[in-house]
């Protein structure tokens, strides 16, 4: 039995080969122009051919690239995505490494502790040309007969019980030619003289006492100052890798900073580029 619709099949098929032998669609060279025609007998028909074609065309070119938009923004979307929670992530490590830090202003510790560092430097050279100074003057006092030094001869109290020692001397001297040991001016000016040089002899045990004391001090200070500066110089390499640890964050959250506002910078350039194409399609 034959197939009713083959007939209407037929027909079509012979309607349609006749509107493309009479539809001409012709690219315009080196352009985007679309040259279209139909011929017909029918003016009016002609004309309802052709606008129903560029309709069509108009219609497929916007949902065309509606539909690329929209896949653009799908991508950026999920990029955008990333890029904010990449951002807020490198913001919380660089807040939680701060706080743990203690990091208020990195500038102004940083200043803080060179400062402190540079003036504590300035003390322990001070401290130990002190004790080196003393030291030598301590070493020359034990090492050498003090009775020499400088900080003895020109000890006002000490050169009195010299002078006045050398004229007990001579007075026992003049009177040691015309009397005995026993006589009691001699026994009184040579008991004079074991206390003079009893005095010089405190005086000097005295004066070597501050020296080896003003040295024991002077090292006291330096070794003080030593663990201090050592103590502050840890301290600044610690700053200082802190803040090598703390730029590298924060260059983290700005970079993922600019990669966001460029990415969101793009979702723009699409919607807007998306409403210029569509108002250019003609």
């Amino acid at each position: 039995e034959a197939d009713p619709t083959l007939p209407r099949l037929r027909l079509q098929q012979e309607v349609e080969k006749e509107y493309f032998k009479n539809l001409e669609v012709v690219p315009e060279r080196d352009t985007t122009i679309i040259s279209l025609s139909f011929s017909n007998t029918d003016p009016t028909l002609t004309r309802d051919v052709v606008n129903a074609h560029i309709k069509e065309f108009i219609a497929w070119q916007m949902d065309k690239r509606l539909d690329a938009a929209a896949s653009a923004r799908i991508q950026l979307e999920k990029q955008i995505d990333i890029a904010r929670i990449n951002l807020e992530r490198a913001e919380k490590q660089l807040n939680e490494f701060a706080q743990k830090a203690g990091i208020v202003s990195l500038n102004s510790n940083l200043n803080i502790i060179y400062r402190q560092l540079e003036e504590m430097n300035s003390a322990l050279a001070a401290a130990q040309a002190d004790r080196i100074a003393k030291e030598s003057l301590f070493k020359q006092a034990t090492s050498e007969n003090i009775n020499s030094q400088s900080i003895v001869t020109e000890n006002l109290l000490i050169q009195n019980l010299r002078q006045e020692l050398a004229k007990v001397e001579a007075q026992y001297q003049e009177n040691y030619s015309t009397f005995k040991d026993d006589y009691p001016k001699l026994k009184n000016l040579k008991a004079k003289m074991q206390d003079l040089e009893r005095r010089i002899s405190a005086e000097e045990g005295r004066i070597l006492a501050t020296i080896k004391n003003d040295f024991l001090s002077a090292h006291t200070k330096e070794s003080s100052l030593t663990e201090t500066a050592e103590e502050m110089k840890k301290q600044a390499l610690n700053l200082n890798n802190q803040a090598t640890e703390y730029k590298i964050l924060e260059r983290e959250v700005e970079t993922n900073k600019f990669i966001h506002q460029s990415l969101m910078e793009r979702s723009k350039e699409i919607d807007a580029k998306v409403g210029t194409d569509l108002g250019n399609v003609q």
